[in-house]
């Protein structure tokens, strides 16, 4: 529905420019943020898992190439109504941030707790079985 409105309000080619540009720009400060809390998580939590390549040098390569792609995104300066997608998109973050912060102070972290461990969760595969049945 929201895209049928964007198409109205912006006509047909502005309107994928907007949300291109939107999503681009989400995209980008969402893998920057998993690249610094990738290195922050095993610089301070998992220290004895830590590998410079992977934990260190790598996310950095990649903030870098991410660094690239946001200046690409904007030189030259998106024109209107192209860049209204970057109040968009900082509202997106500001909405994200108030969520988290209400759901703190209610006390009601246990799905982000699950969510952290779960990404470390090893999950067993079937076991294996002689042919011909059970054991």
């Amino acid at each position: 529905m929201t895209g049928f409105a964007l198409l109205w309000w912006l006509g047909s080619v502005n309107g994928y420019f907007y949300e291109s540009f939107a999503l681009a720009l989400a995209v980008i400060l969402v893998y920057a943020m998993g690249n610094v809390g990738a290195f922050l998580l095993y610089w301070r939590q998992y220290r004895s898992e830590f590998n410079i390549f992977y934990h260190a040098v790598f996310p950095l390569l990649s903030l870098a190439a991410l660094g690239w792609l946001a200046y690409e995104l904007f030189n030259p300066y998106p024109a209107a109504p192209v860049s209204y997608a970057i109040p968009t998109v900082g509202i997106w973050l500001l909405l994200g941030i108030v969520i988290l912060g209400a759901m703190a102070a209610r006390g009601k972290e246990e799905w982000l707790t699950k969510a952290g461990e779960s990404a470390f969760e090893v999950v067993e595969g079937p076991s294996e079985q002689p042919a011909g049945g059970t054991a």
